[in-house]
């Protein structure tokens, strides 16, 4: 009768084993992973500017502002949101462009640079853009798509907006559907929408094709190719931004209801944790411009 009742519980005692384990095993597949601390505060800081490889008194500039910036935030990383070396890319991975236009100028800040490729870098050696990823500690450039993730707090994917293919649009989604970040950022160097002069009512096929793949799978579409700083306000779930005064000449904006626009130079600060998104704009001088939080 005792033999009997031990093994009643032991079988009872298994049986809880059994679904306490199965259960952490549960909590642990299904909940958002634990972020590592960073900056102090589970928090990542990021900055991103485009059209910047130009060599010239006002990329510096930028530079400048940005290392003091970057300096005081700490920032993660900094995104090129193409036309990294103008006019017509590199010649090869010794081209010394790359120095005169992306070492020199960025010398003096730690953090990487993700790479996005703009329209000026395919028209030279782009695989060279990948190789120059083995030469330099600073350039990060694994291929002409990738996901970058900081923690489980932010997910940048970085796409070729030149040449937007299906391979891409497959990939994205698949990536997209399996990222379990609390923030995704997409970044491109065309903007989907944009009060540029230039480049307002340019190239509807490729917007429409970039947006069917934007709407509701991000928080945020950075762009650059417009040469000066933009919040285009949100769309389908997303915030559009452009960033595209980073060295080179600056473009009329057509008058507008857009949130913020500013024929400047500078760059787009982007600072995250698990309840906040806030992304604020700088001109060359390192003036704050413009400044918008998103709250979950």
């Amino acid at each position: 009768m005792i033999l009997s009742k031990l093994k009643g519980t032991r079988s009872l005692f298994v049986i809880l084993v059994v679904c306490l384990s199965l259960a952490a095993f549960l909590w642990h597949f299904t909940s958002k992973p634990d972020f590592p601390v960073e900056n102090g505060d589970n928090q990542v800081v990021l900055a991103a500017l485009g059209d910047s490889g130009t060599g010239t008194e006002a990329q510096y500039k930028v530079a400048s502002s940005l290392k003091k910036i970057c300096d005081d935030r700490n920032c993660n990383g900094v995104f090129l949101l193409g036309d990294v070396i103008y006019d017509k890319g590199v010649s090869s991975v010794d081209d010394p462009q790359f120095n005169t236009k992306f070492e020199i100028p960025y010398k003096e800040i730690e953090s990487p640079f993700y790479i996005v490729l703009g329209n000026h870098d395919r028209l030279g050696c782009v695989e060279c853009y990948i190789g120059y990823d083995s030469e330099s500690p600073k350039w990060e450039f694994p291929g002409y798509f990738y996901k970058q993730s900081f923690g489980g707090l932010v997910d940048v994917f970085v796409l070729d907006t030149e040449n937007f293919s299906q391979d891409q649009i497959d990939w994205l989604e698949q990536e997209v559907n399996e990222s379990t970040s609390f923030w995704r950022i997409a970044a491109g160097h065309h903007p989907i929408y944009t009060n540029s002069g230039q480049y307002a009512e340019a190239y509807p096929e490729k917007k429409e094709l970039l947006k069917a793949s934007i709407c509701n799978n991000f928080d945020l579409y950075l762009a650059g190719h417009s040469h000066g700083l933009e919040s285009l306000g949100q769309e389908c779930g997303v915030e559009y931004l452009v960033s595209g005064g980073g060295g080179a000449d600056l473009y009329e904006i057509l008058p507008n209801q857009s949130p913020f626009s500013a024929k400047s130079h500078g760059f787009l600060l982007i600072e995250a944790t698990t309840n906040t998104l806030t992304y604020s704009f700088f001109n060359q001088e390192g003036k704050l411009l413009y400044s918008h939080q998103i709250q979950r």
